[in-house]
C-alpha cells in the first residue's frame, strides 16, 4: 500500500516538474524599456516577472566624413632623380603647403605648393670646373713658382612646383576613421639656380702675382611637368587628421641646365577639415 502511495506522489511530481512555463513572450502587447548598454523586456500580464536581457553594444566605425575644405601642411625628405642635381645639391628637406575641395562621397580637387632650397659644391659644376681647370693650368705655366689659391662660393638650387592633383578617397576598413587615398596632375615648377662668384689668384713669396675672378650666375627657369601621389589620412577628431604620403613628380629636361626637376618625396603633416 505504502509502494502504491509513493508511487502516485512521484508521477504527480513529474507532471508538475514538466509542466510548461507561462511564455511570457506569447503574443499578448509588452513594453520595451530602453537603457544605456541595457534593453528591458517587461511582460504587462505577469507583473511580478520580467526579463532582463543585456546587449553587448558594438560600436561599428563611422566612415570619416569629409567637410568642404582641407587645410594641408607637410615636411618631408626629397630625392631628385637627376644625377647631376644629387651629385651637386643632393637629398633635402621640402615643405609643402596647399588646401582640398571635397566632392562627396569619394573625389576632392587639391592644390599645393612646394617649396625645396639646398646648397651644393661649385667644383661639380661641370662648366664651373673646366673654367677653374683652364685658369689654373695658365697661372701655373705663366708662374710655375707661384702658389695658386681658388676661392669658392656656394651654388643653390630652388625649386618650386604648384601641383593640381585630382584625388580619389578609399574608407579604410578595420581602422577607425581612416582614409587611403590616390591621385596625380599637372604641376608648374619654377626652379632658381645661384652660382657665386669664384675667386683665383697666383702669389709667390705672399706676394699677389696673378687673379681673376669667374663671374657667378643667377638663373630662373619655368617648365611643365606631372606627379603622382598616394597616402593615408587618419583622422585624430572630426576636424584634424595626420598624414603619411609619397609623391613622385616628373619634368623634361631643362633648357641649358641639362637637368631634371623631378624626384621622389616621402613626407607626412596635419590636416584641417571644415
Amino acid at each position: 500500500m505504502l509502494s502504491k502511495k509513493l508511487y502516485h506522489l512521484i508521477i504527480l511530481f513529474l507532471i508538475v516538474s514538466f509542466q510548461s512555463p507561462v511564455d511570457i513572450f506569447a503574443h499578448e502587447e509588452t513594453e520595451v524599456v530602453t537603457l544605456p548598454f541595457l534593453a528591458v523586456r517587461k511582460k504587462d500580464t505577469v507583473p511580478e516577472k520580467k526579463i532582463v536581457t543585456l546587449h553587448f553594444l558594438s560600436i561599428e566605425s563611422e566612415k570619416p566624413q569629409l567637410k568642404k575644405i582641407t587645410l594641408m601642411g607637410e615636411a618631408g625628405y626629397f630625392i631628385p632623380t637627376d644625377d647631376k642635381i644629387k651629385d651637386i645639391y643632393g637629398k633635402g628637406i621640402i615643405f609643402s603647403g596647399g588646401a582640398k575641395y571635397n566632392i562627396p562621397p569619394n573625389l576632392s580637387i587639391g592644390i599645393a605648393l612646394d617649396y625645396w632650397d639646398k646648397s651644393g659644391d661649385v667644383r661639380k659644376i661641370e662648366e664651373m670646373t673646366r673654367k677653374i681647370d683652364e685658369i689654373v693650368k695658365e697661372f701655373q705655366f705663366n708662374y710655375p713658382m707661384a702658389e695658386i689659391k681658388v676661392v669658392t662660393g656656394e651654388t643653390t638650387m630652388r625649386i618650386i612646383p604648384v601641383i593640381v592633383t585630382a584625388i580619389y578617397n578609399i574608407p579604410i576598413r578595420g581602422i577607425r576613421e581612416s582614409l587611403f587615398y590616390f591621385g596625380g596632375g599637372p604641376s608648374w615648377y619654377m626652379a632658381k639656380k645661384k652660382i657665386d662668384n669664384t675667386a683665383i689668384s697666383a702669389a709667390i713669396e705672399d706676394k699677389v702675382v696673378a687673379s681673376e675672378i669667374i663671374l657667378g650666375k643667377d638663373e630662373s627657369k619655368n617648365i611643365f611637368g606631372f606627379h603622382t601621389l598616394m597616402g593615408t589620412n587618419y583622422f585624430l577628431s572630426r576636424r584634424f587628421s595626420v598624414t603619411l604620403e609619397a609623391k613622385y613628380s616628373y619634368t623634361k629636361k631643362v633648357s641649358n641646365w641639362d637637368m631634371k626637376l623631378g624626384g621622389l618625396a616621402l613626407a607626412g603633416g596635419f590636416n584641417y577639415t571644415f
